[in-house]
C-alpha cells in the first residue's frame, strides 16, 4: 500500500508528531516482467536514450514467460530494455555452460553499456576467454545500445572474485571494483592483503588492462560502489572487519564497520576511513555530497557508540568531508530492513535514498506485505522531510532507484499477486517477477503544528507556485525563505490566500497570526 510520511520540525510546546497520509500523487504506471520461475532484479540503470536497462537472473530456463530467448547454461545475465514508459523493447541473455550472476551496470559515453558480474563458464557461448579460477572471475560484457556483444572480458585469479560497481573514467576508459579471495596469479599482480579484499581493475575503452590494485587488511573487506571524482580519481565504498595492518590504516570500530577509501588515477590511495559502531555496521552505497565530500549509506547496528550517535538499528547515513572525517551522523529508525540499494543527489538540493522496509511494528501500517519498497528524500543536513512505500500483500524488494525529469522510477524483485499498489503480476503469488514502478513527482506541505487549533494555513507547491490558504478568516503574516536562508517573499494575507511564484525547490514558509507561529516546508517542481 502507498503511504507518504512527512517529518513535522517543531517549533513550539505543542503535540507533534509523524502523520501518515496519501500523497496527492502517486504511480504514473507500473510494468511486471517474469517467467514462471523466480526472477531477481540486480540493477537498473538510465538508458543512453532515455529509458532503462535492466540486468538480473532467473532460475528457469528461457524462453519462459516474458523471456524471449534460449539459455546457454545454468544462469545467464539476463538484461532487458525498456522505453521510457517502461515497455519492454528487447531481452537478451549472455552467458557460458555454467553460472553467469549479473551485478551491476553503466551507460557509456559511445551510447551503449558496460555489464558486469561473475562467471563460472570457460571458453563458450558468449564468453571469448576461459576461466582464471574453477570458483568465479569478473566477467565484463560491452555492449552497443541494441544490445549486441562488440567485446567481453574475463579478469581474476585462480580463487573466486565477484564484480560489484564499474564506472567510466574521464579519459574514457573504465574502473572495474569487486572483491575476492584473491591469489597473486591471472590478472592479480598485487598481493592479497587479507581472507577477502576490494579489487580495482582499469581497463581501456577495449577492454584491455591498464592496472589492477588491491585494497584492504588482515580480515575481510568487501566493495558496494565505487564513484568517479573530479580530480580522475575515485572513492570506494564497502565493509570492513578488519584491523589495522596492511592496506587500512585505522582499527575496526566494532564487528564491521563502514570502510571508505579515496584513491588516485593510478589507483593509489590517498586516504581510508572506519566509521562504525561497537556492532555490525555495512555500508551499501555512497553519493557525492552537496558544497564538497561524501553521503553514504547502509545498516547500522542497534548500539549508541564510537561514530553511531542514535541507538536502534536501521538505515545509517553518515556525511564525510573531502578528507573522509565525519559531519554528522543520521539514522532513520522507521526504515527496519534491508540495507539501503542506492542514494543519489536530488535534483532540489537534497538526496534521495531507496531501499526496501520490512513489516515491524514501528513500519506498520507503511508496510503492508512482509517487505515494500521505500523512497525516503533527506535535506542536505540529513533530515528526513518525507518517505514513500509501495507494495502489495507479500515481499517487494527494491534494488535499483533512478530520478527522472517528472518523477523517480524504482525497481526490483516482486512476489505479491495483484492488489494494494501491485498490478500485472505474471505466474502465480510467490513466484517473484521484475517490478518497475514510475512515481510522479509530488507537491509535499509538512505543517510543524499537529493540532488543529494551532493550524493557520494549508500550503502546498504547485506548477512552479506556492499556495498560501488560511484556514479561517482574518490577516496573517507571512515569510518564505529558500533553503540557504535567503528571504524570496513576505506578505500580508488579508483575503485569505496567495500565490507566490516559485523556482523548484525546497521553502521554510512562516505564518504568524495573533500570537500563533507555524512553520510549513514545502517543494515545488
Amino acid at each position: 500500500m502507498r503511504y507518504l510520511y512527512l517529518l513535522f520540525i517543531p517549533l513550539f510546546s505543542v503535540c507533534c508528531s509523524e502523520v501518515y497520509a496519501q500523497a496527492p500523487k502517486g504511480i504514473q504506471w507500473q510494468k511486471a516482467y517474469g517467467s514462471t520461475g523466480t526472477d531477481d532484479v540486480s540493477f537498473m540503470i538510465r538508458a543512453t536514450d532515455g529509458g532503462y536497462l535492466i540486468g538480473g537472473t532467473s532460475d528457469v530456463a528461457g524462453p519462459d514467460g516474458d523471456l524471449t530467448y534460449s539459455d546457454k547454461g545454468m544462469r545467464d545475465y539476463r538484461i532487458m530494455k525498456l522505453d521510457a514508459t517502461g515497455n519492454k523493447e528487447w531481452d537478451r541473455g549472455y552467458g557460458g555452460s555454467k553460472e553467469d550472476i549479473v551485478m551491476c551496470a553503466i551507460a557509456v559515453s559511445d551510447g551503449g553499456y558496460l555489464i558486469g558480474g561473475a562467471s563460472l563458464s570457460g571458453k563458450e557461448g558468449d564468453k571469448s576467454e576461459g576461466p582464471r579460477g574453477a570458483v568465479g572471475d569478473y566477467w565484463i560484457l560491452k555492449l552497443d545500445a541494441s544490445g549486441n556483444k562488440q567485446w567481453d572480458k574475463t579478469l581474476g585469479s585462480e580463487n573466486e572474485e565477484y564484480c560489484t560497481s564499474m564506472i567510466e573514467t574521464a579519459d574514457g576508459n573504465f574502473l572495474i571494483g569487486g572483491s575476492g579471495l584473491l591469489k597473486m596469479t591471472g590478472d592479480v599482480t598485487a598481493v592479497s592483503q587479507g581472507a577477502l579484499d576490494i579489487w580495482v581493475v582499469k581497463l581501456d575503452k577495449n577492454g584491455k588492462k591498464i592496472w589492477d590494485k588491491v585494497y584492504g587488511g588482515k580480515n575481510s573487506d568487501k566493495l558496494a560502489q565505487l564513484i568517479a571524482t573530479a580530480d580522475g580519481g575515485f572513492v570506494a565504498v564497502g565493509s570492513s572487519s578488519s584491523v589495522a595492518g596492511g592496506g587500512k590504516t585505522e582499527a575496526p570500530k566494532g564487528l564491521d564497520d563502514y570502510w571508505i577509501l579515496k584513491a588516485d588515477t593510478g589507483g593509489v590511495k590517498k586516504w581510508d576511513k572506519t566509521i562504525g559502531s561497537r556492532k555490525s555496521d555495512f555500508a551499501t552505497c555512497i553519493t557525492e555530497a552537496y558544497n564538497g565530500g561524501y553521503l553514504v549509506a547502509g545498516i547500522g547496528g542497534d548500539t549508541v557508540t564510537n561514530d553511531k550517535t542514535q541507538k536502534g538499528k536501521g538505515f545509517w547515513v553518515v556525511r564525510l568531508d573531502t578528507a573522509g572525517k565525519k559531519k554528522w551522523d543520521k539514522l532513520y529508525i522507521d526504515e527496519k530492513g534491508y540495507a539501503p540499494s542506492s542514494v543519489i543527489k536530488s535534483g532540489d538540493g537534497g538526496y534521495l535514498l531507496a531501499g526496501t522496509a520490512i513489516n515491524t511494528a514501528s513500519t506498520a501500517p507503511m508496510v503492508r506485505g512482509g517487505a515494500d519498497y521505500l523512497l525516503m528524500r533527506l535535506d542536505s543536513a540529513g533530515t528526513k522531510t518525507w518517505a514513500y512505500t509501495l507494495g502489495g500483500s507479500l515481499a517487494d524488494t527494491c534494488m535499483a532507484m533512478v530520478e527522472t525529469e517528472d518523477g523517480y522510477v524504482l525497481a526490483g524483485s516482486s512476489a505479491s499477486p495483484d492488489g494494494a499498489d501491485k498490478v500485472g503480476h505474471k505466474f502465480g503469488a510467490g513466484n517473484k517477477d521484475y517490478w518497475i514502478v514510475k512515481l510522479a513527482k509530488f507537491p509535499l506541505a509538512v505543517s510543524s503544528i499537529a493540532t488543529e487549533k494551532a493550524q493557520i494555513a494549508n500550503v502546498a507547491g504547485l506548477n512552479g507556485s506556492l499556495q498560501i490558504a488560511l484556514v479561517k478568516e482574518g490577516a496573517a503574516q507571512y515569510q518564505v525563505y529558500d533553503m540557504a536562508g535567503r528571504k524570496v517573499s513576505e506578505g500580508i494575507l488579508l483575503d485569505g490566500k496567495v500565490s507566490i511564484n516559485a523556482q523548484p525547490g525546497i521553502y521554510n514558509i512562516y505564518i504568524r497570526r495573533q500570537g500563533l507561529q507555524q512553520m510549513v516546508r514545502v517543494m515545488v517542481y
